[in-house]
């Protein structure tokens, strides 16, 4: 039996029309006595709104620890564009929509 006889191929592989993913930690709010000012779910709705109507599409997505841990804050990272992949700390809403240009490839 060859390797190749045991593995399955996908049967659908598409492209999305999405060309970046911004990833929101949704482990920052729970983690310790001072959680951060903001919640996880306002910091989800306003990089979304930020990144609305943008060609390619950018997809927002609340994911598990980034490994980044800031006190008082929320970790947000983008992935897919053509800028490194970059970790930011946010503390408030408005530093959500400065610090989406700064890890993403969008304009703001």
């Amino acid at each position: 039996m060859s390797a190749e006889e045991g593995r399955t191929i996908p049967t659908t592989i598409s492209t999305p029309s999405w060309r970046s993913v911004i990833l929101v930690c949704g482990d920052c709010r729970k983690r310790g006595a001072r959680a951060p000012r903001i919640k996880t779910k306002a910091v989800v709705a306003e990089a979304r709104r930020a990144v609305s109507g943008q060609v390619p599409k950018v997809r927002v997505v609340k994911t598990t620890c980034l490994g980044l841990c800031p006190k008082r804050a929320i970790a947000i990272a983008c992935l897919g564009d053509s800028k490194p992949t970059r970790i930011a700390a946010v503390a408030t809403l408005v530093e959500v929509a400065a610090a989406l240009p700064l890890i993403a490839a969008i304009h703001t």
